[in-house]
C-alpha cells in the first residue's frame, strides 16, 4: 500500500527493548522527502547515507521535535547541504 503512494519505509534497529522503528521516504515528482529521520547514532547515519546518495532529496519532514532528529541537526554528515 505505502509503495502504491510512492511512499518507502525505512526500518532503522534499536538497541532497546523496542529493537526497531519505522522512517519513511516519499516520492514526489522528481525528489524524495524524508520524513523523519532517527538517533543521532553510527546505526542511522550508516542506514541514511546511501538512500541519501541515491535519491534527491528536498525536504526532510519532522513529525514530532526531539533530540533524535538527526538528519535535521546533523544532515551535512551524510552529505546534505542547507539551503
Amino acid at each position: 500500500m505505502l509503495n502504491e503512494m510512492g511512499v518507502t519505509q525505512v526500518t532503522i534497529p534499536l538497541l532497546f527493548r523496542l529493537d526497531h522503528v519505522h522512517y519513511f521516504l516519499a516520492e514526489s515528482a522528481d525528489v524524495w522527502t524524508i520524513i523523519d529521520a532517527g538517533l543521532n547514532n553510527q546505526t542511522s547515519r550508516d542506514t541514511w547515507k546511501p538512500i541519501i546518495e541515491k535519491y534527491e532529496i528536498s525536504d526532510i519532514f519532522l513529525t514530532h521535535d526531539m533530540p533524535e532528529g538527526f538528519l535535521a541537526n546533523n544532515y551535512e554528515s551524510c552529505g546534505m547541504q542547507e539551503d
